[in-house]
């Protein structure tokens, strides 16, 4: 008996050890799981302004290159005291940006330098680099829609008392879409002779790809 007695403690000690390390073991791995299946958008679009750069990480798939254009043709982004809006250009340098620097890796730098890209666009120094990518394969499907960079505020137009119609106008919305293709833009109705009241005036933005964006104000027509 007092030979086997010594075994029974050392047994029932290995049995309840072993549950702490397998539970542990267990949890850990569902956190590690749960962000990579929903922090990752099929497509994400960024902007390089000139002499900066951009770290891609897909980890562990690889970046595909959807879409990159280097140039300027929208002023509020990367402005710039210098940046050339009367000129505007943008060339498509999706193959140089895929093939010279991300091409099979599940991370890369992408650079905002006009000397690196083959000098397209040398008319305007403050050209930006703008690369819409995805991790892994068949997964370039357009599903950002264009980005609105100039909608009108909300604003009032007075009239004298008695009168009860005006012209109105205002800039007209613009915008980019990340495809660097044209977007088409229609407006509920345009700039023109309102009457007294208040008018809600929304512009749809479609890219080729039949993604929508919209831009809304109102005009609010008052006596004074």
């Amino acid at each position: 008996m007092f030979i086997y007695t010594p075994d029974g403690p050392t047994t029932k000690q290995m049995t309840t050890t072993t549950q702490p390390t397998t539970t542990p073991m267990a949890t850990t791995t569902q956190p590690t799981t749960t962000p990579m299946a929903t922090t990752t958008p099929p497509r994400q679009l960024e902007h390089v302004c000139k002499n900066h750069f951009k770290h891609l990480d897909c980890t562990p798939e690889n970046v595909v290159i959807c879409s990159a254009f280097y140039g300027r043709n929208d002023s509020t982004i990367c402005p710039s005291d210098d940046a050339n809006t009367s000129n505007m250009c943008f060339e498509d340098v999706t193959d140089l940006v895929q093939g010279r620097w991300c091409r099979n890796k599940p991370s890369c730098y992408v650079h905002g330098r006009g000397y690196l890209l083959d000098h397209p666009c040398l008319s305007n120094p403050e050209a930006y680099l703008q690369v819409t990518y995805t991790c892994g394969a068949g997964q370039c499907a357009d599903t950002i829609p264009s980005v609105v960079t100039q909608c009108p505020s909300n604003f009032n137009t007075t009239v004298p008392v008695g009168q009860t119609i005006t012209f109105v106008s205002w800039n007209i919305p613009s915008g980019i879409d990340d495809s660097g293709t044209k977007y088409q833009v229609v407006p509920s109705r345009g700039p023109g002779v309102f009457f007294l009241g208040i008018h809600d005036i929304t512009y749809t933005f479609t890219d080729p790809s039949e993604n929508e964006w919209y831009c809304t104000f109102r005009v609010i027509v008052v006596q004074r």
